[in-house]
């Protein structure tokens, strides 16, 4: 198979992807890469990977097993990110050779998605073409009747059919920058609930880790430092996509209304 997991996913996002063990800390993981994956292929390939899981009947392994396997690429990388995570390496190297595995065959399902996408994408062009013909007969069939005789528009019939067209691409603009101005609201009080909810579910997450690892302190130390670090990448990724969000709203609403003002100037140049 000459198509590489890599080709459709971040290289990040699958080795942050393997340390989550639920739903809910699945979604952590798609907000730290939304500005390189949309969340709908996020949850998509979370739930290819949940089924892979269970038809291939693979082992869950301990978080550190998971992440040592996931940023591993070689059998030296295995080694060494086993000795990192102080973690069995015949397990990593169990749970790496299952994480291939489960790449192939999400491959294949990925794939086979693709296929069919494209097949009904190219069924609704053709039905839109069809739509688009025929209301076109209509239309020259209703002028016809009307008239009596062959119709052949007048100039100032043209620039009535033009001035409804330029009205309704206006009116359409008008509201694609009203659009663009709640999504950002929306985007923006979104970003500010999910910060919220997820300091909340780490800081459950760290309670209950230092209760479970009180015993053990290094590997309580190992947990603290995954904890820390996806808490600043997470923080980080949003506030690089309220910057990337605010940066392209910008841009659109500058380009609509550049489109906006052409329409003017070429609505207000057809003659009454």
């Amino acid at each position: 198979m000459t198509n590489k997991i890599t080709d459709y996913y971040p290289v990040e996002f699958l080795q942050w992807i393997e340390i989550p063990r639920d739903d809910k800390n699945a979604e952590v993981i798609f907000q730290m890469f939304s500005n390189e994956l949309p969340r709908q292929e996020a949850l998509s390939f979370w739930n290819l990977r949940q089924r892979a899981f269970e038809e291939l009947q693979h082992q869950t392994f301990t978080d550190m097993v998971r992440a040592a396997a996931s940023f591993s690429t070689s059998e030296d990388e295995i080694i060494s990110e086993s000795k990192k995570r102080k973690v069995d390496i015949e397990e990593v190297r169990i749970a790496y050779k299952e994480l291939q595995e489960r790449y192939k065959r999400i491959m294949i399902w990925r794939l086979e998605e693709l296929e069919e996408k494209a097949k009904q994408d190219e069924l609704k062009k053709k039905e839109k073409e069809e739509y688009r013909l025929q209301k076109q007969k209509k239309q020259e069939e209703k002028l016809l009747k009307g008239s009596g005789q062959s119709y052949r528009q007048s100039p100032k019939d043209k620039n009535n059919v033009q001035r409804e067209e330029i009205n309704s691409q206006i009116l359409q603009k008008e509201n694609q920058l009203d659009d663009l101005a709640r999504l950002s609201r929306h985007l923006g009080e979104s970003n500010e609930q999910f910060l919220g909810i997820t300091h909340s579910l780490l800081t459950s997450s760290e309670e209950l880790s230092s209760q479970t690892t009180r015993y053990n302190k290094e590997e309580a130390y190992r947990e603290q430092s995954i904890f820390s670090e996806l808490q600043q990448s997470l923080y980080s990724s949003v506030n690089h996509q309220n910057n990337t969000v605010e940066e392209i709203g910008r841009k659109a609403r500058h380009n609509k209304e550049e489109q906006l003002e052409k329409l003017y100037q070429e609505r207000n140049k057809l003659a009454w």
